[in-house]
Protein backbone atom coordinates (compact mmCIF):
# COMPACT_ATOMS: atom_id res chain seq x y z
CA UNK A 1 0.00 0.00 0.00
CA UNK A 2 1.40 3.35 -1.02
CA UNK A 3 -0.19 5.85 1.33
CA UNK A 4 0.75 5.08 4.87
CA UNK A 5 -0.97 3.08 7.53
CA UNK A 6 -4.37 1.83 6.34
CA UNK A 7 -5.30 0.71 9.84
CA UNK A 8 -6.21 4.27 10.71
CA UNK A 9 -9.24 3.82 8.48
CA UNK A 10 -10.63 0.81 10.33
CA UNK A 11 -12.48 2.19 13.35
CA UNK A 12 -11.26 5.23 15.22
CA UNK A 13 -8.88 6.71 12.69
CA UNK A 14 -7.49 9.24 15.14
CA UNK A 15 -5.61 6.49 16.98
CA UNK A 16 -3.64 4.07 14.82
CA UNK A 17 -2.58 0.70 16.15
CA UNK A 18 1.03 0.04 17.00
CA UNK A 19 3.21 -1.55 14.27
CA UNK A 20 3.29 -4.82 16.25
CA UNK A 21 -0.52 -4.96 16.42
CA UNK A 22 -0.86 -4.03 12.75
CA UNK A 23 1.29 -6.89 11.56
CA UNK A 24 -0.80 -9.37 13.54
CA UNK A 25 -4.10 -8.29 11.93
CA UNK A 26 -5.49 -9.30 8.56
CA UNK A 27 -6.44 -6.09 6.77
CA UNK A 28 -9.46 -5.73 4.52
CA UNK A 29 -8.90 -4.78 0.86
CA UNK A 30 -8.01 -1.16 0.16
CA UNK A 31 -11.38 -0.56 -1.50
CA UNK A 32 -13.13 -1.50 1.75
CA UNK A 33 -10.88 0.79 3.77
CA UNK A 34 -11.52 3.68 1.37
CA UNK A 35 -15.26 3.04 1.54
CA UNK A 36 -15.15 3.13 5.34
CA UNK A 37 -13.23 6.40 5.31
CA UNK A 38 -15.62 7.90 2.73
CA UNK A 39 -18.50 7.04 5.04
CA UNK A 40 -16.74 8.71 8.00
CA UNK A 41 -16.03 11.85 5.96
CA UNK A 42 -19.66 11.96 4.79
CA UNK A 43 -20.84 11.70 8.40
CA UNK A 44 -18.34 14.33 9.59
CA UNK A 45 -17.77 16.70 6.63
CA UNK A 46 -15.82 19.24 8.71
CA UNK A 47 -13.33 16.71 10.07
CA UNK A 48 -9.94 17.94 8.85
CA UNK A 49 -8.18 14.69 9.80
CA UNK A 50 -10.68 12.62 7.81
CA UNK A 51 -10.35 14.95 4.81
CA UNK A 52 -6.56 14.68 5.04
CA UNK A 53 -6.65 10.89 5.10
CA UNK A 54 -9.14 10.58 2.26
CA UNK A 55 -7.38 13.13 0.01
CA UNK A 56 -4.09 11.32 0.65
CA UNK A 57 -5.74 8.03 -0.29
CA UNK A 58 -7.28 9.44 -3.45
CA UNK A 59 -4.04 11.12 -4.52
CA UNK A 60 -2.07 7.92 -3.92
CA UNK A 61 -4.60 5.95 -5.94
CA UNK A 62 -4.48 8.59 -8.69
CA UNK A 63 -8.15 9.40 -8.15
CA UNK A 64 -7.46 13.10 -8.66
CA UNK A 65 -10.98 14.04 -9.75
CA UNK A 66 -12.32 12.49 -6.53
CA UNK A 67 -9.77 14.40 -4.45
CA UNK A 68 -10.63 17.84 -5.89
CA UNK A 69 -14.03 18.32 -4.15
CA UNK A 70 -12.48 17.20 -0.86
CA UNK A 71 -9.69 19.76 -1.27
CA UNK A 72 -12.35 22.40 -1.95
CA UNK A 73 -14.15 21.47 1.28
CA UNK A 74 -10.84 21.35 3.17
CA UNK A 75 -9.86 24.76 1.83
CA UNK A 76 -13.16 26.22 3.06
CA UNK A 77 -12.23 25.00 6.55
CA UNK A 78 -8.51 25.87 6.46
CA UNK A 79 -8.15 28.64 3.86
CA UNK A 80 -4.65 29.89 4.67
CA UNK A 81 -2.82 26.58 4.76
CA UNK A 82 0.04 26.76 2.22
CA UNK A 83 0.59 22.99 2.24
CA UNK A 84 -3.09 22.40 1.51
CA UNK A 85 -3.13 24.99 -1.29
CA UNK A 86 -0.12 23.38 -2.98
CA UNK A 87 -1.67 19.91 -2.75
CA UNK A 88 -5.01 21.25 -4.01
CA UNK A 89 -3.26 22.85 -7.01
CA UNK A 90 -1.53 19.54 -7.70
CA UNK A 91 -4.85 17.64 -7.58
CA UNK A 92 -6.52 20.14 -9.91
CA UNK A 93 -3.66 19.94 -12.38
CA UNK A 94 -3.52 16.15 -12.29
CA UNK A 95 -7.30 15.93 -12.76
CA UNK A 96 -6.80 18.14 -15.83
CA UNK A 97 -4.02 16.14 -17.52
CA UNK A 98 -1.20 17.99 -15.75
CA UNK A 99 -2.34 21.46 -16.81
CA UNK A 100 -1.22 24.00 -14.21
CA UNK A 101 -2.77 27.05 -15.90
CA UNK A 102 -5.63 28.95 -14.32
CA UNK A 103 -6.81 28.01 -10.84
CA UNK A 104 -3.82 25.73 -10.02
CA UNK A 105 -1.41 28.61 -10.68
CA UNK A 106 -3.55 31.01 -8.61
CA UNK A 107 -3.55 28.52 -5.71
CA UNK A 108 0.24 28.16 -5.96
CA UNK A 109 0.72 31.92 -5.91
CA UNK A 110 -1.53 32.14 -2.84
CA UNK A 111 0.40 29.33 -1.14
CA UNK A 112 3.68 31.15 -1.80
CA UNK A 113 2.30 34.39 -0.37
CA UNK A 114 1.50 32.49 2.83
CA UNK A 115 4.76 30.51 2.86
CA UNK A 116 7.38 31.58 0.32
CA UNK A 117 9.39 28.43 1.07
CA UNK A 118 6.63 25.85 0.57
CA UNK A 119 8.57 23.26 -1.44
CA UNK A 120 5.73 21.68 -3.42
CA UNK A 121 4.32 25.11 -4.32
CA UNK A 122 7.74 26.31 -5.49
CA UNK A 123 8.26 23.19 -7.56
CA UNK A 124 4.85 23.37 -9.22
CA UNK A 125 5.00 27.16 -9.67
CA UNK A 126 8.35 26.77 -11.43
CA UNK A 127 6.85 24.14 -13.72
CA UNK A 128 3.83 26.36 -14.42
CA UNK A 129 6.03 29.36 -15.23
CA UNK A 130 8.23 27.21 -17.47
CA UNK A 131 5.17 25.86 -19.32
CA UNK A 132 4.11 29.47 -19.94
CA UNK A 133 7.64 30.24 -21.24
CA UNK A 134 8.15 32.62 -18.33
CA UNK A 135 11.72 31.53 -17.76
CA UNK A 136 12.67 34.44 -15.49
CA UNK A 137 9.94 33.57 -13.02
CA UNK A 138 10.70 29.85 -13.30
CA UNK A 139 14.35 30.59 -12.46
CA UNK A 140 13.37 32.67 -9.42
CA UNK A 141 11.26 29.80 -8.07
CA UNK A 142 13.86 27.16 -8.94
CA UNK A 143 16.70 29.11 -7.34
CA UNK A 144 14.73 29.46 -4.12
CA UNK A 145 13.79 25.78 -4.28
CA UNK A 146 17.39 24.72 -4.84
CA UNK A 147 18.40 26.24 -1.51
CA UNK A 148 15.60 24.42 0.29
CA UNK A 149 16.37 20.92 -1.05
CA UNK A 150 20.11 20.99 -0.50
CA UNK A 151 19.88 18.06 1.95
CA UNK A 152 18.04 15.88 -0.57
CA UNK A 153 20.65 14.89 -3.15
CA UNK A 154 18.20 13.57 -5.72
CA UNK A 155 15.88 16.59 -5.55
CA UNK A 156 18.83 19.01 -5.50
CA UNK A 157 20.30 17.37 -8.59
CA UNK A 158 16.97 17.55 -10.42
CA UNK A 159 16.41 21.20 -9.50
CA UNK A 160 19.96 22.06 -10.57
CA UNK A 161 19.32 20.38 -13.94
CA UNK A 162 16.04 22.30 -14.30
CA UNK A 163 17.86 25.56 -13.59
CA UNK A 164 20.51 24.76 -16.19
CA UNK A 165 17.84 23.91 -18.75
CA UNK A 166 15.87 27.11 -18.10
CA UNK A 167 19.05 29.21 -18.21
CA UNK A 168 20.13 27.71 -21.51
CA UNK A 169 16.69 28.25 -23.03
CA UNK A 170 16.62 31.83 -21.71
CA UNK A 171 19.82 32.59 -23.59
CA UNK A 172 18.69 30.83 -26.77
CA UNK A 173 18.11 33.25 -29.68
CA UNK A 174 14.41 33.86 -30.20
CA UNK A 175 13.49 33.05 -26.58
CA UNK A 176 12.62 36.12 -24.56
CA UNK A 177 12.76 36.17 -20.79
CA UNK A 178 9.50 37.42 -19.30
CA UNK A 179 8.86 40.90 -18.01
CA UNK A 180 8.34 39.43 -14.52
CA UNK A 181 11.58 39.71 -12.64
CA UNK A 182 13.11 38.89 -9.34
CA UNK A 183 12.23 42.41 -8.20
CA UNK A 184 8.59 41.31 -7.92
CA UNK A 185 7.94 41.22 -4.13
CA UNK A 186 5.61 38.22 -4.49
CA UNK A 187 8.53 36.26 -5.90
CA UNK A 188 11.14 37.48 -3.46
CA UNK A 189 9.80 37.80 0.06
Amino acid sequence: LMFGTPEVLMSDYTQAASPKTISEKKLPPVAVLIEQLEKKVTQNPDDLRGLLLLTNAYMSLRRYADAVPLFERWQALDANNADLLARYADALAMANNGDLTGKPTALLEWALQINPNQIQALWLAAMAADEQHDLSTALVYLTRLQGLVVDNQEAHKEVTAMIASAQSRATTPGVKPSSTSSTDPALNP
